[in-house]
This record gives C-alpha cells, sequence and structure tokens, in this order.
C-alpha cells in the first residue's frame, strides 16, 4: 500500500513524499520497523522504490517514507540564489522525522550517493533516534589542503553568482518523454531503461500549455559551497551509534577502527578443516553445533559480536542468531537464497530420497 504523504517546510515549500506499508495486518507481537529513504543528486524518490517495495513485501511490520528532497522530483524549489547546502538538506529531514513523529523512537535510514551522505550526518546528529544506517554508493569526495579548499570555495562563490545572474535553462520547447529518458541514461552509466523510466515518471510535468518541462530546479547543477569532506564523513562515523552497512563503496575512505578482531574458519569437511567421519552427515544441527564451539572457544558467548556469512553460510548466521539472540548484535548476509518451502505431504518424501541417496553414495 503506497500513499502520497507531503511535508511542509519552514522555508515556505513542501516535500514530497509516499508512505509505503504491507497490505497485511501487523503483527502485534514484533515491533514496527520504520525506515526513512533518501535519494541522491539529481534524482528522486524513485529511485529508491524498488527496494522499498520489496522491503514492504517482505514483512508487514515494515513502514517506509520516501521522500523527493528540496528541487527534485516533486517537491518544491528553493528561492533563486539559495544554495542545496548540507544545512538545508539535514533540516527537511529533520522536520521529515519529526513530521512522522519518528524522532521519538528509533528508526533506520537509507541512504543513496549523497542521501547516503545526508543519512551519515543525520546519525551523527541525532545518534539516540537512529537504530540501522545503510549506505549506497556513499563516494566521498578527497580531501584538500586548507589553501586548495578556500581557492576551491571562492570558485565556487563567483560561479554560484554568475548562474544565478543568467536565465535559467529551458526544454519547455524541445522537451518530449523519449528525449527526457535518453537524458536520464545518458547521465547515469549502466543505468536500464526500466530504472530510467522510473525516474522519468517524477522528473518531468506537464504545464497547463500541455508542454512537457523537468520538475527539478536547474540550479542543483551548482557545486555546493561546502561539500561534505572526507574528514567529515570520518568524524561522523566515530559518533554514529548505530550499525552501519556501506554497499557500492569499492574501498573504505577513512581509517577502519584499530579495535576490530574477526575469526574466519572453514566448515568442517571445507578447506583445511577436519572431514566427518563416514556415514555422518554435513547437517544444520552439526554445523550449528560446531560454531557454537567455535564461539564458546574464544569466549565471545559472554559479549556482543557480528556475523557475516554468505549463501548456505549466511543461513546458519541467521539460525545461530535465531537460537542465541542476546548474543548477536549484526548480521550481514550475503547471497542469501533459502530454499523454497516443501508441502507437509512432500517433506517426507524428500526425506526418504534423500536418506535413501545418502546410504547409495
Amino acid at each position: 500500500m503506497i500513499k502520497k504523504l507531503n511535508i511542509p517546510c519552514v522555508w515556505g515549500g513542501h516535500l514530497a513524499g509516499i508512505l509505503l506499508k504491507n497490505q497485511s495486518a501487523a503483527s502485534p507481537t514484533k515491533p514496527i520497523r520504520k525506515i526513512i529513504g533518501v535519494h541522491g543528486w539529481l534524482d528522486n524518490l524513485n529511485s529508491l522504490l524498488p527496494i522499498a517495495e520489496r522491503l514492504a513485501h517482505h514483512d508487514a511490520n515494515y513502514e517506509i517514507y520516501l521522500y523527493d528532497r528540496a528541487g527534485h522530483g516533486f517537491s518544491s524549489h528553493l528561492h533563486k540564489g539559495s544554495d542545496y547546502s548540507y544545512a538545508y538538506n539535514l533540516r527537511d529531514l529533520r522536520t521529515v522525522t519529526r513530521t512522522l513523529g519518528w524522532n521519538k523512537e528509533k528508526f533506520s535510514l537509507l541512504g543513496h550517493s549523497y542521501g547516503a551522505h545526508l543519512a551519515m550526518a543525520y546519525a551523527a546528529a541525532y545518534p539516540e533516534e537512529v537504530s540501522c544506517l545503510v549506505a549506497l554508493d556513499a563516494i566521498i569526495g578527497v580531501e584538500r589542503s586548507s589553501k586548495t579548499f578556500w581557492k576551491n570555495a571562492a570558485a565556487r562563490i563567483d560561479k554560484n553568482i554568475e548562474y544565478h545572474a543568467k536565465v535559467p535553462k529551458s526544454y519547455q520547447n524541445e522537451l518530449t518523454y523519449e528525449k527526457a529518458i535518453e537524458l536520464v541514461r545518458s547521465s547515469r552509466i549502466g543505468i536500464d531503461d526500466a530504472s530510467a523510466k522510473l525516474l522519468v515518471e517524477r522528473s518531468i510535468r506537464r504545464d497547463k500549455h500541455d508542454k512537457l518541462h523537468f520538475t527539478r530546479d536547474e540550479s542543483l547543477r551548482n557545486t555546493q559551497l561546502i561539500p561534505f569532506s572526507e574528514h567529515m564523513a570520518e568524524e561522523a562515523i566515530k559518533t554514529i551509534q548505530a550499525p552501519v552497512l556501506f554497499i557500492g563503496t569499492i574501498k573504505p575512505q577513512w581509517p577502519m577502527p584499530k579495535n576490530y578482531e574477526m575469526f574466519a574458519y572453514d566448515r568442517a569437511g571445507h578447506g583445511f578443516s577436519s572431514h566427518l567421519p563416514k556415514g555422518c552427515e554435513y547437517s544444520m544441527a552439526s554445523v550449528i553445533q560446531d560454531l557454537r564451539t567455535v564461539i564458546l572457544h574464544l569466549g565471545w558467548d559472554k559479549t556482543k559480536f557480528s556475523m557475516l556469512g554468505h549463501s548456505y553460510g549466511a543461513v546458519f548466521g541467521m539460525v545461530y542468531a535465531a537460537c542465541y539472540p542476546e548474543e548477536v548484535e549484526c548480521i550481514v548476509a550475503m547471497n542469501t537464497i533459502p530454499s523454497s518451502e516443501t508441502s507437509p505431504e512432500d517433506i517426507f518424501k524428500h526425506y526418504r530420497s534423500r536418506i535413501d541417496a545418502s546410504l547409495q553414495y
């Protein structure tokens, strides 16, 4: 279920947004997980819509709010001459959380590109509110020297003034739906037609003369006077209290904490680990028992730890966390593909065939 929900802002405009919920009734025994999605530069909320729809479909206890940032999609533009700065964007994000009433409880943030930077900054400013942060393609700019920084700042200020003195660029006399899709694709490497069409849905509108025009504020193409620096990102991460998951970042762009301890092991029958005796099954129970042995041997059962699992290993991590929820702080599951559900009447047929196949082997 998608509900339109626009939010008024203190600067006189509004943020156009949608609230996503599952059609099924939420479970009264589980908490409602609330998520706010923040899109990237020159995108709109539709860039996060597919993942938001999948999350909402996955769990009836998810509530997800997506919005077009100021100057993007169907949201209002800032006044001429204003800078779409981090301060403006953070204030708008704060307005969103307060209007929804989610600042009174824990919620998660999902940010893409520039939206990931904003999510990081918000989680650092209000660490007590954010339960989880997922940052997609959060590529931070290279840190510059003090001398270069102020030289660039001067150039940006002059360029900004010159831009606002000119007549804004317009496509009103030539823009078509096909042209809009072509422009969106050409400015985003690797994007397919379906994704381009999804972005275009909130990127163009018809005016009273039935002519198409882009909805975004063209002044967004101005570079920000004060960018989000590598140092700011590093300090934000030090301040954030919630678990942070970075996806799509080629390499960490800030020093990793020195107090990490990681343990990796070959499961029984794999790599350099021992094999089980002939006739024994590499069952879920035996694997979980081995995992428990590892944790007890390390002494990590006495404190919180995180788990990172891939494919079948991710399933083990999930099962262990369900058995010992008081021990596991965070789970990262990669390429977890659960087997299809077997009907009750067929499950014993599967058991029979597997037992016979095992004996024959």
